[in-house]
């Protein structure tokens, strides 16, 4: 069924469609997807050539299964420790004021990330590290 996204849907329908930046990113992604194309087409004549893959093709077991531990407990000390560290080489390499950017998307991003729950240490964790990062990358 086709989407009704309204007046705001078919602006940004038209934008993507029509627009010089558009067209630019769509051209792209059809020449990178082709050159992978023939990237991929060659490391198959490649590798036929050479039989790359005739060991693979002998092999009939799946490998091992992997172990996977449970998750450690979070070491909140550490865990601040390492987000302080990564905000004072930020700010001693860039000299850009990140704490007056990490309020802002802390006030813009902390009602949708309560909606999903921040109430376990991890999840406080990762709520904060989003918060700096998305900083960073704002300044940046």
């Amino acid at each position: 069924q086709p989407a009704h996204a309204g007046e705001v849907g078919a602006r940004i329908t038209k934008a993507v469609t029509t627009s010089d930046l558009g067209i630019s990113v769509r051209t792209s992604v059809v020449k990178g997807a082709q050159i992978m194309d023939q990237v991929d087409g060659q490391w198959e004549r490649f590798s036929d050539r050479f039989a790359l893959g005739a060991e693979r093709r002998k092999q009939d077991l799946l490998p091992a299964p992997k172990a996977i531990p449970e998750p450690q407990p979070l070491d909140v000390a550490t865990a601040r420790s390492i987000l302080r560290m990564t905000d004072d080489v930020f700010v001693t390499i860039t000299q850009l004021p990140l704490q007056t950017q990490i309020d802002k998307v802390e006030n813009l991003v902390r009602a949708s990330f309560e909606r999903s729950g921040l109430t376990q240490d991890a999840e406080q964790f990762n709520f904060a590290t989003y918060v700096h990062y998305k900083a960073y990358t704002d300044l940046l």
